[in-house]
């Protein structure tokens, strides 16, 4: 519960942007709804790692004025290595609140993102073939700038850059002869993204 008020907080907060960049001309081509993907697949710093793997996302594009602009996103991932009898499975679900500033057919804005993965992994151990599984929550907040082009009237191109500060926490559930035990790290690391968004 204590993660979704922290993602309300931000939420509200950022809602204040339409406040500050409330000037548009009436030529603007930022519609009041849109839908996009997020890819975020190939990184250096989390490749190989289950528990911090991005997944790509559908993403929600909601403008209530065309200065300010909410991203909902949803991503599933599920893998399964056969050679280390390795199943994972996670469920992501983020939140965006930006303000915009467009010329032309560039748009560009600036806000926060913030994400909640639930990741839950499951392998036998080829020593014993006892299961070791792990869930482990992850929680982010990223400060983000970016930028979009129209290449018409309903669909754009872009990316963005952020630097994302990532809390972990995995519970682990050795063989029943070992101890459970709960692991709590962070770390600070840049991101960044490609975006395709249609708009209606």
């Amino acid at each position: 519960m204590k993660t979704y008020k922290h993602i309300l907080s931000a939420t509200l907060m950022c809602f204040h942007f339409h406040l500050l960049f409330s000037q548009a001309d009436s030529s603007s081509l930022i519609r009041l709804f849109g839908i996009g993907l997020h890819a975020e697949q190939f990184k250096v710093s989390e490749k190989g790692d289950v528990i911090t793997a991005p997944a790509n996302k559908i993403v929600l594009a909601i403008s209530p004025a065309r200065s300010f602009r909410l991203e909902p996103e949803f991503g599933y991932t599920r893998t399964k290595d056969k050679i280390n009898d390795l199943k994972t499975s996670g469920v992501y679900m983020g939140l965006g609140a930006f303000g915009m500033f467009q010329f032309k057919k560039t748009n560009t804005y600036v806000g926060l993102r913030s994400e909640y993965a639930s990741i839950e992994s499951d392998q036998i151990w080829m020593i014993d073939s006892s299961h070791v599984a792990h869930h482990t929550k992850r929680l982010t907040w990223m400060p983000t700038v970016g930028c979009e082009y129209y290449l018409g009237l309903n669909l754009a191109v872009g990316g963005e850059f952020g630097l994302k500060y990532t809390s972990l926490e995995t519970i682990q559930t050795p063989s029943s002869t070992l101890l459970n035990y709960a692991q709590r790290n962070s770390f600070l690391t840049t991101d960044t993204g490609l975006f395709l968004r249609f708009f209606f």
